[in-house]
C-alpha cells in the first residue's frame, strides 16, 4: 500500500464491527493496531458473506475516480451460513455490489477446507482476485501475492474485434 491508500479493517460473522470508524493510513503504528485488534477476537458465530460484503462496500461514501478505487479483500473460509449461502448467489450479490457501487471484491482463501469455488465466484463476479492460503505457507508470501494482484497491471472487461470474414484460426 502506498501513502495514498487508506483503509478499514472489520470482523464479521452476522454483523460487522470495524477497527475504527475513520479510515486509516497504512504505517507501522497502524500494523500494530491491526495486530492488537486481530488479537482479541475470537471465531465463533455464523457467516454472512454476502452480508459482510455489502457493509464493506458501504464504508466510503466519497465519489470514486478511476484512479481511487475501492477494494475489499475478504480474508476467511468463504463458508457462509447465514444469508445466500451458494457461490452463485453471493457472486451474484458481490457482480450487484460491484457494478453499483464501483467496488472491486478479491479473496484469500484460510485453510485447505476453505470455499475455493464461492470465493473465486466473488472475486471473478467483483473484478478482483482469488488467492489460497494454505496451512504452512507463509504470511508474508500470501500478502505479497494478494498486493501483486491487486497493483499489478491487468486487463479487465477485454474485448476482441476480429476482421470481417476471418473464420478460423491457426497457431
Amino acid at each position: 500500500m502506498d501513502r495514498r491508500d487508506r483503509f478499514w479493517l472489520a470482523a464479521c460473522d452476522v454483523s460487522c464491527r470495524l477497527m475504527a470508524v475513520e479510515p486509516r493510513t497504512p504505517s507501522s503504528q497502524a500494523a500494530r493496531e491491526v495486530q492488537e485488534y486481530l488479537a482479541h477476537l475470537r471465531p465463533a458465530g455464523a457467516s454472512d458473506i454476502a452480508g459482510a460484503l455489502r457493509f464493506a462496500a458501504s464504508l466510503s461514501h466519497e465519489p470514486r475516480t478511476s484512479d481511487r478505487e475501492l477494494r475489499v479483500l475478504y480474508i476467511g473460509d468463504g463458508i457462509a451460513s447465514v444469508g445466500p449461502r451458494h457461490a452463485g448467489a453471493v457472486a451474484a450479490s458481490a457482480l450487484a455490489l460491484a457494478q453499483t457501487r464501483h467496488v472491486v471484491f478479491s479473496t484469500v482463501g484460510i485453510g485447505s477446507d476453505s470455499d475455493s469455488a464461492l470465493l473465486h465466484a466473488v472475486a471473478d463476479a467483483g473484478g478482483g482476485h482469488y488467492t489460497p492460503y494454505a496451512p504452512g505457507e507463509q504470511t508474508t508470501t500470501v500478502a505479497l501475492k494478494v498486493l501483486e494482484t491487486t497493483y499489478g497491471i491487468a486487463l479487465r472487461n477485454v474485448t476482441i474485434e476480429l476482421p470481417l470474414g476471418l473464420d478460423q484460426i491457426a497457431p
